[in-house]
């Protein structure tokens, strides 16, 4: 099944007129790289172009040869030039990426010199512009391309993909969140259909999938194709629960206890070392903030959890026993520690996966503690008599 032949043809949609027009073209012709918008450039990074052994007039397929690019060209609209930037230090194409904080993201995509027979890898990197460098980053999960991918400025998200090499091909449901603050991956649910070379985005908190392929080394609208959509809420309603307190057992606590105030929920457990790294932040967050901190001890021995915080300082308004799991897992909790802040409405506002960090509470969590602020007020909720 032959490809279309790569190509440096630069168009510019206008939605108000639903015209196109074309701009001058790209330095250099490819296809099957990314585009990122950071500071009002476009940046287009990696693909595959035509091998140094053939003719432009020769269309790639799976078995003509190509040149995989580290190519990285930035295009201004405001001046309509390109300027060419520092390349990537792993030549690929079929790569998803995007910008966070000021700097770019690139992962995964299709290695070596043909589509179909070539590898897939699992290499992340990062561009600063500042410095117009890439440095390595933490591996992927598993090594794949055509992925479907997000960010909603904190987290980048990546959905599905495919897996290729000489001896095996496969598609991927999987559906992972990496974090560039702490240079961390984290597993989340997975996609109920398997699929690769499809799309994907955020909108209003939801991680919507779209379409795709099934089948591994297809192009798109070829056999395999699926018009199947699925979405990730990312802002949800809070579960609902009732636990037992830590301290008075026969009490107990209910998410419903706590609407009309924003509060946050920790989730840790005296077996977990980083709980033990992030509780001095807890502590102090506590101690300088009048919204709530309520945490959720997890899969733990009540004798274990109250020694740890007699030792360690109890920053909680009240302290919640899940001894088997079942609410973290309908929280999505992966791992511990864990942190939400929930609404006075009772939505999931904001998640850090992973132990708190100074960087976090100052630059994310607080200032939105401070917006939600004026939706209601905080404090302790009352705990009622468990039934």
């Amino acid at each position: 099944m032959l490809f279309r032949s790569p190509t440096n043809r630069v168009w510019e949609f206008t939605p108000a007129t639903n015209t196109w027009r074309e701009l001058g073209p790209m330095p250099t012709k490819r296809g099957g790289g990314i585009a990122v918008v950071l500071d009002g450039k476009i940046h287009v990074i990696g693909g595959a172009g035509y091998h140094p052994a053939q003719t432009e007039d020769v269309s790639i397929s799976a078995t003509v040869a190509h040149r995989t690019v580290p190519t990285h060209e930035v295009f201004d609209p405001a001046t309509g030039r390109w300027e060419t930037k520092a390349p990537m230090n792993v030549p690929r194409n079929h790569l998803v990426g995007g910008a966070i904080n000021g700097k770019i993201y690139v992962m995964g995509g299709r290695v070596g010199s043909s589509f179909v027979g070539a590898s897939s890898t699992d290499s992340v990197e990062e561009y600063d512009p500042a410095t117009d460098m890439w440095r390595i980053r933490t591996r992927m999960p598993y090594p794949r391309s055509g992925m479907a991918f997000g960010n909603d400025g904190r987290l980048i998200y990546m959905a599905g993909g495919e897996y290729l090499d000489n001896a095996y091909v496969g598609v991927f449901r999987s559906f992972e969140a990496y974090d560039p603050a702490r240079d961390q991956w984290y597993q989340l649910p997975p996609m109920a259909t398997p699929r690769h070379g499809f799309a994907g985005g955020i909108i209003n908190g939801v991680f919507y999938a779209v379409t795709g392929q099934l089948q591994s080394g297809t192009g798109g609208g070829g056999p395999g194709g699926t018009p199947a959509v699925e979405a990730f809420e990312i802002g949800k309603p809070a579960p609902a629960f009732t636990l037992p307190l830590l301290h008075e057992p026969e009490k107990s606590f209910s998410q419903k206890d706590a609407l009309g105030k924003v509060w946050i929920l920790n989730v840790w457990a005296s077996w977990c070392a980083p709980c033990r790294q992030e509780h001095p932040l807890v502590v102090d967050f506590a101690r300088r903030n009048s919204v709530p901190v309520y945490g959720l001890n997890y899969k733990d021995k009540r004798d274990a959890a109250q020694a740890w915080l007699r030792s360690l300082g109890d920053p909680y308004a009240a302290t919640l026993v899940d001894a088997d799991g079942k609410v973290g897992i309908d929280y999505g909790v992966y791992g511990v520690p864990e942190t939400f802040v929930i609404d006075a409405q009772g939505v999931v506002r904001f998640k850090q996966i992973g132990p708190l960090t100074p960087e976090a509470l100052r630059d994310k969590i607080e200032p939105l503690l401070k917006e939600l602020g004026k939706q209601g007020v905080a404090g302790r909720a009352e705990v009622a008599p468990q039934v």
